[in-house]
C-alpha cells in the first residue's frame, strides 16, 4: 500500500536483453556506510538504449549484510562496457525484475518536468546461444486510464491528420504518490483500433509492450535576404513505450481473475495531492535563496474531475 495515496502501488516491470553500453557504478561511503550507486546503460538496438539507476547499501537497516550488494559489486568491477572496450568485447547482459519509476519534479528552470526512469539490482551475464542473442527491452505496467486519443501529425504536409496510432494517457500509483504515464498504441496488427474501441477512461488495465527509440529528421527552412534558401536539418530522438498487449479491464467480465480496479475517487484525490506538492515546489523554487527554506502555504485546489485530467 502507498502511504501517501492509500492506493495499491502499481505493478510495473522492465526486462532487457542487450549489451552494456556504459557502466558508471562506483562505491562510496555515505553516512558512514558503503554504497554502490550509478547507472548501467544497455544497448538493445542501433539507437535503442535503456538506462537503469542503481543504488544499493552494503548493510540492511538492521545491520545485516545486504545480499544484493555482492552481485552489484560484481557488475561494477567485471561488466565491461562498449564505451571502454568496444562493442565486440562488451558484456552481454540480461536484466530482470526492473521497475518503472515515473516521476514529476520542478527543475532549475522552475518548470514541472515529467519523466520515467528504470531501476533494478538484478543483472546477469547472457548465457544463451550466441546465435540466438536477440536484444530487446519490454515492459508491463498497471494504470488507471485518463484518456485515449488518436495521434495526430504535428507538422509537415499531413499536419492535423491522424497517424494511425493512438495515445494512451494514464495514472500510475507509486509508493510516494501518483504519476502520469503515456503509452503508444501502434497501427500495426490493429492494436490502436482495438485500444480505441475496447477501453475507456477510468478503467484499470495492465499494458505490455516494447521500449523503443525512434529517430526522425526534420528539415527547417531558414529565411535569407540574399541567395538561395537555406535549410537546417535536425534529428529528434523519441523514447516511446509501444503497446503490444493489454489485459481485460480490471473488475469486468473476464475469463481470468483480475485485481480490483483502482477507485476513481482515490485516484482523483491523489492527483490533487500531486498538484499541491508541485505548486509548493514551484513556489519554493521562485523564492530568493535566503528564503528558500521558508514554508510555503497554498490553498488546496478543488478536487479535479479525473476524466478532465491531461496534465502530462
Amino acid at each position: 500500500m502507498s502511504e501517501k495515496t492509500n492506493l495499491r502501488q502499481a505493478d510495473t516491470k522492465v526486462e532487457v536483453v542487450g549489451i552494456v553500453s556504459e557502466n558508471t557504478l562506483e562505491e562510496s561511503v555515505r553516512d558512514g556506510k558503503k554504497v554502490i550507486s550509478g547507472d548501467i546503460t544497455v544497448q538493445t538496438g542501433d539507437i535503442n538504449f535503456v538506462t537503469f539507476r542503481v543504488y544499493v547499501n552494503e548493510k540492511k537497516n538492521d545491520g545485516t549484510d545486504n545480499g544484493c550488494y555482492a552481485g552489484i559489486e560484481t557488475v561494477m568491477r567485471e561488466y565491461q562496457s562498449i564505451a571502454k572496450v568496444g562493442k565486440d568485447a562488451a558484456t552481454r547482459v540480461t536484466v530482470t525484475n526492473g521497475q518503472i519509476r515515473p516521476r514529476s519534479y520542478v527543475g532549475k528552470d522552475k518548470q514541472v518536468h515529467v519523466g520515467v526512469s528504470y531501476q533494478t539490482m538484478f543483472f546477469n551475464r547472457y548465457d544463451g546461444d550466441p546465435e540466438k542473442f536477440e536484444p530487446r527491452a519490454w515492459f508491463e505496467v498497471e494504470m488507471a486510464i485518463a484518456s485515449i486519443t488518436p495521434e495526430l501529425y504535428t507538422s509537415g504536409e499531413n499536419k492535423g491528420e491522424e497517424t494511425g496510432r493512438a495515445i494512451v494517457k494514464g495514472w500510475v500509483p507509486t509508493y510516494s504518490g501518483i504519476e502520469p504515464m503515456t503509452l503508444v498504441a501502434p497501427a500495426e496488427d490493429g492494436i490502436a483500433e482495438a485500444i480505441l474501441d475496447d477501453y475507456t477512461p477510468n478503467q484499470t488495465v495492465k499494458f505490455y509492450g516494447d521500449i523503443v527509440n525512434s529517430r526522425a529528421e526534420i528539415t527547417k527552412e531558414i529565411p535569407v535576404k540574399i541567395g538561395k534558401p537555406r535549410f537546417e536539418k535536425k534529428t529528434i530522438y523519441k523514447n516511446e513505450m509501444i503497446i503490444t498487449n493489454a489485459s481485460d479491464a480490471y473488475g469486468e467480465d473476464s475469463e481470468t481473475p483480475t485485481p480490483e480496479p483502482y477507485d476513481i475517487g482515490a485516484i482523483s484525490q491523489a492527483i490533487t495531492d500531486r498538484e499541491v506538492r508541485l505548486e509548493e515546489e514551484k513556489a519554493k523554487a521562485k523564492q530568493p535563496e535566503t528564503a528558500a527554506s521558508a514554508a510555503t502555504t497554498k490553498a488546496r485546489p478543488k478536487l479535479p474531475n479525473f476524466l478532465s485530467i491531461n496534465k502530462f
